[in-house]
């Protein structure tokens, strides 16, 4: 999530995990059990409590005992039924061990979470930044120009840069304040790590690739990660030595809880902007 600091500031990205209001419990007709939580925080605030407090390298029965710990102290399974109840039990179970083993890496380093330790990851890692302020009422749409220029990765979606290029909205005077859900290390490079619990129509088709950029777009992902770059490439560089984006940075990864499948990219977003990207960024919203 993101918050920014000033007499008339407001967010400069909204998590729709953390902020939206809880639908009804769905139909237990549902054709995939996943569908049966409900939208909005609660399930949200459960599922990323999960990821944080679970160690990913566990066996089986220690992450579901902790799991199961923790969906009781959200209440989240409670359902009219003890079978509409374990089948939400068993679907929450059946996803964290998809994220789990989720393939992530390109070739030849593939990996998955289960084999990030404890001590190579950092749950809810806070940044605070000062944004630019030598410029008068700065605009979003600013960033719209960089992107067009720079953003020349797969993940580039022009209904995103088309929306802030028109958008009138200033960047806010003050500070930025965030948290950011995961960062982990593997073999030299560090990995963001966003948990979306988004239901996305409650269809398991939605979750493609087509699907996941659309709910990217509509809800400011994108600038949500990019800003969350610009924030630990900063972090890097003041503690890592020798730090080079290119060599150290791994990316973001959006993991849509709901859509992500075994053996498979299904419900997985990832981006790793350039150097370039970020450094634009880095000048356009931050004061030094």
């Amino acid at each position: 999530a993101l918050a920014s600091h000033s007499a008339t500031a407001t967010p400069v990205a909204r998590d729709i995990d953390s902020s939206d209001t809880d639908t009804p419990d769905p139909e237990p007709q549902t054709a995939d059990d996943i569908f049966l939580f409900p939208g909005g925080a609660r399930t949200g605030d459960c599922w990323h409590a999960i990821f944080e407090k679970i160690d990913f390298q566990s066996d089986t029965t220690t992450i579901r005992d902790k799991a199961n710990a923790i969906l009781n102290s959200f209440n989240l399974c409670k359902s009219t039924t003890p079978e509409l109840e374990q089948r939400k039990r068993d679907a929450a179970h059946n996803m964290i061990a998809a994220v789990l083993h989720a393939p992530l890496g390109t070739p030849p380093d593939t990996f998955s979470l289960a084999d990030i330790p404890l001590t190579s990851r950092r749950s809810e890692l806070t940044f605070h930044f000062p944004l630019r302020r030598d410029t008068p009422d700065p605009k979003l749409s600013q960033l719209a120009d960089i992107l067009t220029a720079t953003w020349d990765t797969p993940a580039r979606n022009q209904t995103f840069i088309d929306t802030i290029g028109k958008s009138q909205r200033t960047i806010p005077l003050g500070y930025l304040t965030g948290s950011i859900d995961l960062l982990f290390h593997h073999n030299n490079r560090f990995y963001i790590v966003d948990w979306k619990s988004n239901r996305l129509g409650g269809e398991t088709q939605n979750f493609a690739t087509s699907g996941i950029a659309a709910e990217m777009a509509a809800h400011s992902y994108y600038l949500q990660y990019l800003i969350y770059t610009v924030a630990v490439d900063g972090f890097l560089r003041q503690n890592l030595t020798n730090y080079n984006y290119d060599q150290h940075f791994g990316g973001a990864y959006y993991l849509f809880l709901r859509g992500v499948r075994p053996n498979s990219n299904h419900g997985i977003f990832h981006d790793r902007p350039s150097a370039t990207t970020i450094a634009h960024l880095t000048t356009a919203l931050t004061y030094t």
